[in-house]
């Protein structure tokens, strides 16, 4: 009895440490991760999701997930849950809590028990404006390359007859010094 005892002592304490990690993970991940109901219900919030969407956690739990993330294809989505498979990928504009405007790249997938029943769903997203800012950056750069190798081309071919036209101006410079000399 007294070693079964230990041995669920041990598996609590492992499971503790799963569920602490679990935690770590899920409020220290940079992408906002929100889970529903069914119903669209907001059951838990990570720090990102409320970083992103301007809503505390006490803000958000219980409340609809529309009032969060007001995108055009979540409206329906848990309203006709079979008309869309998932996971599925949806991407547009979406107002914070501040009523500024931001883009939300987000991956919708269902949340189900061990027996495989829909519990709800999970919502990963992030705010691509970051990344959207370096891409520009890239493409501003690249461009900047571009224009660079072209004016280096252009130098090097308009260089590229000076020698003979300094040769020729020379040349000619010498025969008429030579033809006042002469003559």
């Amino acid at each position: 009895m007294r070693t079964i005892k230990e041995e669920l002592t041990l598996a609590s304490i492992d499971l503790k440490k799963l569920q602490a990690l679990h935690e770590n993970v899920v409020q220290n991940m940079g992408n906002g991760l929100i889970t529903t109901d069914l119903h669209g219900r907001i059951t838990s919030v990570n720090r990102a999701a409320t970083k992103i969407t301007g809503y505390t956690l006490e803000e958000s739990l219980n409340q609809s997930l529309e009032v969060l993330l007001t995108l055009h294809d979540l409206k329906n989505l848990y309203r006709e849950p079979s008309s869309k498979p998932l996971p599925r990928q949806i991407e547009g504009e979406c107002k914070q809590k501040d009523g500024s405007t931001i883009v939300i790249r987000m991956k919708v997938s269902r949340l189900e028990d061990q027996g495989k029943s829909s519990q709800g769903y999970i919502y990963v997203f992030e705010d691509p404006t970051e990344i959207k800012a370096m891409q520009d950056k890239i493409s501003h750069a690249e461009q900047l390359a571009a224009v660079g190798r072209y004016s280096a081309g252009l130098a090097h071919e308009t260089r590229n007859p000076l020698p003979s036209l300094r040769c020729y101006v020379s040349f000619g410079r010498w025969r008429r010094a030579r033809h006042h000399r002469s003559g």
